[in-house]
């Protein structure tokens, strides 16, 4: 139905525009006639067994692409993105821009080791 609809309004609009006037202004087109301008011959000139043909060949090439498409985002769809184990998608953050707390990463504490002796301050020397 739609199709049938669609058809119509392209067939009116198409009268609708042989009717009209074309004229070539330099290197415009107007409907409107204009100085120097000169009128364009816009008649389509084929039978309308080749207009069919060529609305005939062109909603066949729509329905190829459509299909075509289909066909595509199945394809996509169906393909993963391979991975590493553990390897998560992540970005690093922007330069000057620390982590959340929980993301951050302690740093270790020295241990210090029970009963080790401290070094020795150096003596002074006086002048005698």
């Amino acid at each position: 139905m739609k199709a049938l609809l669609t058809a119509l309004a392209l067939l009116a609009a198409f009268s609708a525009a042989q009717a009209q006037n074309v004229y070539r202004c330099g290197t415009q087109y107007s409907q409107e006639p204009c100085k120097d301008g000169k009128a364009v011959n816009v008649q389509d000139a084929r039978t309308p067994e080749q207009q069919q043909q060529a609305r005939d060949a062109a909603a066949s090439e729509q329905a190829r692409a459509r299909q075509w498409a289909k066909e595509r985002q199945a394809s996509e769809a169906a393909q993963r993105p391979a991975t590493a184990s553990g390897i998560t998608h992540k970005t690093a953050p922007a330069v000057g821009e620390t982590k959340p707390k929980a993301q951050q990463v302690p740093k270790p504490k020295k241990q210090k080791t029970p009963n080790a002796k401290k070094p020795a301050k150096p003596a002074r020397y006086t002048a005698a």
